[in-house]
């Protein structure tokens, strides 16, 4: 079963890229992979900061965040315009 977040939960999107992302990097040699960090960070309404992780495989990949050890989908509506 997938589980997505609610609207309204993440409040707003930064910038933030891990010091491998600044170099040029990517995590796997592939590309793929189940957990893979982005270089963006939502601000929830619970006042956390989680980093958004997608789900890649071939051409297609699912953002989420982690919430209480669960991951929670994220729609792409559900995203509001990364700031810096």
């Amino acid at each position: 079963m997938v589980n997505y977040i609610a609207d309204g939960f993440i409040t707003a999107v930064k910038c933030a890229p891990l010091w491998w992302q600044t170099m040029g990097l990517s995590f796997t040699a592939t590309g793929y992979g189940t957990n893979i960090p982005t270089d963006k960070i939502a601000v929830c309404a619970d006042n956390k900061r989680r980093r958004i992780r997608v789900i890649q495989t071939s051409n297609a990949g699912s953002a989420y965040i982690v919430v209480k050890g669960e991951r929670l989908f994220i729609r792409d509506h559900q995203l509001p315009d990364v700031t810096a």
